[in-house]
């Protein structure tokens, strides 16, 4: 973990940490650093787009290998921000499991560090829908 001990931080290291929320409430939950590691940089980068106005420049871009936790290294730090976020997936299923699992999962998970409410909403394209003048 980060030497560097900002507020921030030490809210990442309990929920991340071997010990933490999520090691309480997962069963399987296994502290990964580089899980850590973006949760930690996206936690900065939303703590500081927090102060200032949003700029090509204050775009953060992480990369992580399979099944090292991308999905819950950026929903926490985006969670704890409650700013306005868009994620945009893949695939219909990846969209599904966030909305189904993860996030309400995390929201659980996270209940006690969150105050007020938390909005979720799904955009998908027009090509999802069913167009009901060809159904009939």
């Amino acid at each position: 973990m980060l030497a560097h001990r900002t507020i921030e931080n030490i809210i990442l290291e309990k929920i991340f940490s071997a010990q933490g929320l999520l090691a309480q409430k997962l069963p399987h939950y296994q502290f990964r650093e580089e899980q850590f590691v973006l949760a930690q940089h996206l936690m900065q980068h939303l703590s500081h787009t927090n102060k200032t106005e949003s700029s090509p420049e204050q775009c953060l871009l992480g990369e992580l290998s399979s099944r090292l936790g991308k999905t819950f290294a950026y929903l926490v730090p985006i969670i704890l921000s409650k700013q306005q976020t868009i994620i945009s997936t893949h695939s219909n299923r990846l969209q599904q499991q966030l909305l189904e699992q993860d996030i309400p999962q995390l929201l659980e998970i996270l209940r006690p560090l969150l105050a007020g409410k938390i909005i979720i909403s799904s955009v998908k394209r027009r090509q999802q829908y069913i167009c009901l003048y060809r159904f009939k």
